[in-house]
């Protein structure tokens, strides 16, 4: 795991959260705009940095759409995703 700042267990927990509680498996994806929604204002500019240590430990992928990067979580991962998922 790569702390390199506060809060990212709870950033990187709350991203996968979401992505899950969307049901963002495959074909259903959430827009990375989307994302930032909820998080507290001081954490929102380590997002990005936060969901780019996801995808290189390919627990999210991203795909292009019309309307812009949207994210979706890696099935092959499930195992992985829980354990952040229950982590605090």
């Amino acid at each position: 795991m790569n702390k390199k700042f506060p809060n990212y267990n709870r950033i990187e927990s709350t991203i996968v959260e979401k992505l899950f509680h969307y049901g963002c498996w495959g074909k259903g994806h959430l827009l990375v705009i989307r994302l930032k929604r909820g998080i507290p204002p001081e954490d929102v500019g380590y997002v990005d940095k936060v969901l780019k240590e996801l995808i290189k430990k390919k627990i999210v992928l991203i795909k292009k759409t019309k309307h812009g990067i949207a994210a979706f979580l890696n099935s092959d991962k499930r195992k992985e995703i829980d354990e952040i998922r229950t982590r605090e």
